[in-house]
């Protein structure tokens, strides 16, 4: 016979490390297939963070941007707000004359209304005066002729 016992006993020792061995090394292929799923994710994450990074720093200088713009508009809001007060305080003013000029109105009324009065009472007198005048001189030329 070719396989003497100490050749099966050779033959399933070998058998037995090589299937030992096949056990061991798939443990170790798929930790390797780990491995590189680990390596690939890492490279993909740190892809995803570096592209987040840019992304906040772009989104950072927006944000001053904005803030500038923001600023600069703040202050022509506030300069026209002092302009406006300005010309609230002028309007203010203009109000305030607008308010004597009619009181003064109504005193230049009142006194209108007075002085048409006056002269109604001054025609009316005047019409009495001019009938004593006419009186008076027919009275005079009535004594003048009798003095003759």
């Amino acid at each position: 016979m070719l396989f003497t016992a100490g050749n099966l006993i050779t033959l399933g020792i070998v058998l037995v490390v090589l299937i030992v061995y096949r056990q061991l090394d798939r443990d170790n292929r798929s930790l390797e297939k780990v491995k590189k799923y680990a390596e690939r994710l890492k490279d993909e994450l740190s892809a995803y963070v570096d592209k987040r990074s840019e992304d906040l720093q772009r989104y950072g200088i927006e944000l001053e941007v904005q803030q500038k713009a923001a600023k600069v508009a703040l202050d022509r809001v506030q300069s026209v707000q002092s302009a406006l007060s300005g010309r609230a305080e002028a309007i203010g003013g203009i109000e305030k004359r607008l308010g004597e000029y009619d009181t003064a109105l109504a005193r230049l009324m009142d006194m209108t209304a007075r002085v048409d009065e006056n002269l109604a009472r001054l025609h009316e007198e005047a019409d009495f005066t001019d009938g004593v005048a006419r009186k008076l001189e027919a009275a005079e030329a009535t004594m003048a002729s009798i003095e003759r």
